[in-house]
C-alpha cells in the first residue's frame, strides 16, 4: 500500500510528513493540483503542486479507489474503518521499518546509515561518478 506514496514522493520531491498528511481537500481535480496552506508546510508559505504525467496518474488512480471512511490520499496497511491516524504520518503510519525492509531486499547496505558520512566527504575528493553542479564549478 505504500508504493504509490513512495513513487509520488520520488517523482515530486514532496516532504514525507507533508505528503502523508495530504487530504482530498488539498486536491483540485479541475486544475489537477494539490494546494497546501502556509500553516501546513515547513516553508510557512502556501505551496501549490501542479501535476501531470505519472504523478497525475497515481493521484487519479487513488482518487478512483479512495477509501470513503478516510480523508487522506495515501494509506498504510493499518488504515481501516475506526483507525486513528497519527498526527505526524496520518494513515500512512511510521514507515521507517517498511523502508528499511525494502532497502534490505533491494540489496542496499543500510537504510538507517548513509554509506558515506559527511566527515568523510569533507576531506575526500569526489569519486569519478560524482559530478559537481555547474553553478558550483563556475569561478567568479
Amino acid at each position: 500500500m505504500l508504493k504509490p506514496f513512495f513513487e509520488f514522493a520520488h517523482l515530486c520531491g514532496t516532504r514525507e510528513g507533508n505528503l502523508a498528511r495530504t487530504t482530498w481537500a488539498h486536491w483540485n481535480p479541475q486544475i489537477k493540483e494539490f494546494t497546501w496552506t502556509a500553516a501546513e508546510v515547513k516553508a510557512n508559505r502556501p505551496h501549490v503542486l501542479p501535476l501531470d504525467g505519472r504523478a497525475l496518474e497515481i493521484v487519479e488512480r487513488l482518487y478512483q479507489a479512495r477509501q470513503l471512511h478516510c480523508r487522506y490520499v495515501f494509506h498504510g496497511s493499518r488504515c481501516t474503518l475506526g483507525h486513528q491516524p497519527t498526527k505526524a504520518h496520518a494513515c500512512v503510519g511510521d514507515f521507517k521499518r517498511a523502508w528499511a525492509t525494502a532497502c534490505k531486499k533491494a540489496g542496499f547496505r543500510s537504510a538507517a546509515k548513509p554509506a558515506v558520512s559527511s566527515s568523510t566527504t569533507r576531506d575526500t575528493p569526489p569519486s569519478p561518478t560524482w559530478s559537481m553542479p555547474a553553478y558550483l564549478r563556475m569561478r567568479p
